[in-house]
C-alpha cells in the first residue's frame, strides 16, 4: 500500500524489468539527484493518496472513522464526537490529510504540497489555517490534543484521546 522506489547501480533493462517486477514502483539510478529523487517520492506519494480515495469511494467506503472523527468524503462533512463541524475547503483537506496518516509526523512541506499542490513558498501560510482548524476541533486552543506541533518538523494528528477518570 506505499509507493517503493528503487536504487541501484546497474539500470540496465533487464534488472528494471525483475525490480518493478518484484513490486517497485520506480526504478533510478543510484546517481540520480536529490531533487529528482524528491520529485518522484512526492509524485508517488500524491498518486497513492488520491488512488486510496478514490478506492474509498468507489468501494462505498467514503468514510473515514478515526478516533473522536467521522470524515464524511463525499459530502466532505467532519463530526467531531457526534457533532458536526462546519469547516472550509482548505481546513477540510487538511484534516483529511492529518486523519489519513494517524499518528505519524508530518512535515510542513508534507502538509502544504497535500492540500495547496503548489510549489509556492509556505512557510508564512501553513500556521493559520492549521489554527485556525485547531480553533474548530481542539477543546483547549492553547493545549492542542488532536493536532500537535513538532518542534522544527512540522505536525502530528492525534486522533484518539486517552481520558483519565478519577478513581
Amino acid at each position: 500500500p506505499v509507493p517503493i522506489v528503487t536504487l541501484c547501480e546497474n539500470v540496465e533493462d533487464a534488472n528494471v524489468v525483475r525490480l518493478l517486477g518484484a513490486g517497485s514502483d520506480q526504478v533510478l539510478d543510484i546517481q540520480t539527484a536529490d531533487a529528482v529523487l524528491t520529485a518522484y517520492v512526492q509524485t508517488l506519494v500524491n498518486r497513492y493518496t488520491l488512488l486510496d480515495y478514490m478506492d474509498r469511494e468507489q468501494d462505498g467506503q467514503a468514510e473515514l472513522c478515526i478516533g473522536d472523527f467521522k470524515i464524511d468524503l463525499m459530502r466532505r462533512q467532519v463530526f467531531l464526537k457526534g457533532e458536526k463541524i462546519e469547516l472550509s475547503g482548505k481546513e477540510f483537506d487538511l484534516l483529511l490529510f492529518f486523519a489519513q496518516n494517524p499518528n505519524r509526523v508530518l512535515t510542513e512541506t508534507q502538509i502544504y504540497d497535500r492540500a495547496w499542490h503548489t510549489d509556492k513558498d509556505f512557510h508564512s501560510s501553513i500556521a493559520k489555517p492549521i489554527n485556525r482548524l485547531r480553533q474548530k476541533i481542539e477543546p483547549d486552543q492553547h493545549n492542542p490534543v488532536y493536532i500537535r506541533s513538532i518542534r522544527g518538523v512540522g505536525y502530528q494528528f492525534m486522533p484518539n484521546i486517552v481520558t483519565s477518570y478519577d478513581v
